[in-house]
């Protein structure tokens, strides 16, 4: 992706260099648990079945 792209993307989500800042300093404890929190993530989406039926379509 573009440092365009990127640029234009943080301006429509306004986030601005603090925004940046803490994402950064929240990496390495984010990354810690991400496991666990895509794990409950699918676990909610598979809980339903819209969502269910969407994504077991998607992976054969």
């Amino acid at each position: 992706m573009s440092r365009y792209d990127i640029d234009r993307r943080k301006a429509y989500l306004t986030i601005d260099a603090a925004d940046v800042a803490n994402m950064q300093d929240m990496k390495a404890m984010a990354g810690a648990h991400l496991d666990e929190v895509v794990g409950v993530f699918y676990a909610h989406l598979l809980a339903h079945n819209e969502t269910k039926n969407h994504l077991t379509c998607l992976t054969g």
